[in-house]
């Protein structure tokens, strides 16, 4: 199930925010050790969780640069489906990355679901796993002397 918090509705900064949007983005990006502090009109004073100061960051970063942006909360464990959609790969590719060993799943009565935090350590994986094999690409070609440049005509 995917719960946001403003079903289908995306909020965009008008040109009078842009400003304070850069100011708040500036406080936020400013890591100096201190931490950041949210305070009422009452005077309530709490530090905002680290959590929350990146994801706040980046939402202020993208109204900032005008991009509309929309919060979407998703559950600890995900669907088969659901982590098919977050992979942008078909269902039957992340059942096969389960049945393969490379992607833990639990069982919920009938149904296997993966939790999120599984999830992201295979793309962590995943993603390491390719940055490595284009480094090698890359020393392969630079060896065969692919990567040289002819000399151009002046």
């Amino acid at each position: 199930m995917v719960t946001t918090l403003s079903p289908r509705r995306f909020v965009q900064a008008n040109d009078v925010e842009h400003a304070a949007l850069a100011e708040v983005e500036a406080l936020l990006g400013d890591r100096d050790g201190s931490s950041v502090r949210l305070v009422n009109e009452a005077g309530h004073e709490i530090a905002l969780p680290e959590s929350a100061r990146r994801l706040f960051a980046e939402l202020v970063r993208a109204l900032a640069d005008g991009c509309p942006v929309g919060v979407l909360a998703l559950q600890k464990e995900l669907t088969i489906q659901r982590a098919a959609d977050l992979l942008d790969v078909p269902a039957a590719h992340v059942v096969r990355l389960i049945e393969d060993g490379e992607i833990v799943a639990v069982s919920s009565g009938e149904r296997r679901r993966i939790r999120f935090d599984d999830l992201m350590d295979y793309t962590e994986h995943r993603d390491e796993a390719r940055r490595d094999g284009l480094a090698e690409l890359t020393r392969m070609s630079e060896e065969m002397g692919r990567y040289d440049v002819p000399d151009r005509p002046t």
